[in-house]
């Protein structure tokens, strides 16, 4: 369904509003749930932030971190030790999830223009 269809939106909502990330990371995360939830501007302020902080090399700092659960586990957060733990060194987790997140706001943007009747009258004529 629609995302104001799902019960307890609204708190969602406000929570994600007056939520401050952390890193890079933690940014993108909440720009895609923003996306996902309609919120376009308030996606796009976090991203004005990624953007200025993105590194010379096209990546940005690394602040994630990977568990692999072990499959015997079946509550990992239960547990202190429930599977390898890996840094993001090479910022690899940090800078695919700042892609995806912009990358899923700029889609989100176009199949908005694509459903604004102006826009597709505008394609048809020219």
């Amino acid at each position: 369904g629609e995302p104001d269809e799902i019960p307890g939106v609204e708190v969602l909502k406000n929570t994600l509003k007056n939520y401050s990330p952390s890193g890079a990371f933690e940014t993108a995360l909440l720009v895609s749930c923003l996306t996902l939830l309609g919120m376009e501007p308030e996606a796009e302020k976090h991203v004005t932030y990624l953007i200025d902080t993105q590194l010379q090399d096209g990546s940005w700092e690394a602040s994630a971190f990977l568990r692999l659960t072990n499959p015997e586990v079946k509550e990992p957060w239960k547990i202190i030790d429930s599977g390898t733990l890996y840094a993001d060194n090479n910022a690899l987790f940090t800078t695919a999830t700042v892609i995806s997140a912009i990358a899923g706001l700029s889609g989100y943007r176009d199949q908005k223009r694509r459903k604004t009747p102006d826009r597709i009258m505008l394609k048809r004529i020219s």
